[in-house]
C-alpha cells in the first residue's frame, strides 16, 4: 500500500514536471510567433474572421 501511495506521488510529480515542460515549450512558441511580422498578419486576419463571424450570429439572432 505504502509503495503504491509513493508510485502515485511520483507520478504526478513527474506528471507536473512534463506539463511544466509543455507550458514551456508553448511559451517560446507564442513568442516566436509574436516576433514574426508574418505570424502577426496571420493572426490578425484570423482575429478579423472571427471577430467577423460572431458579428454575423448576432445579426442572424437579432433576425429570429
Amino acid at each position: 500500500m505504502v509503495s503504491s501511495v509513493l508510485n502515485f506521488d511520483d507520478d504526478c510529480e513527474e506528471g507536473a514536471e512534463a506539463e511544466n515542460q509543455r507550458l514551456k515549450r508553448y511559451v517560446v512558441l507564442v513568442q516566436a510567433m509574436f516576433r514574426s511580422k508574418q505570424a502577426q498578419e496571420d493572426y490578425m486576419r484570423m482575429k478579423l474572421t472571427h471577430e467577423e463571424a460572431l458579428e454575423k450570429k448576432i445579426a442572424f439572432f437579432f433576425l429570429f
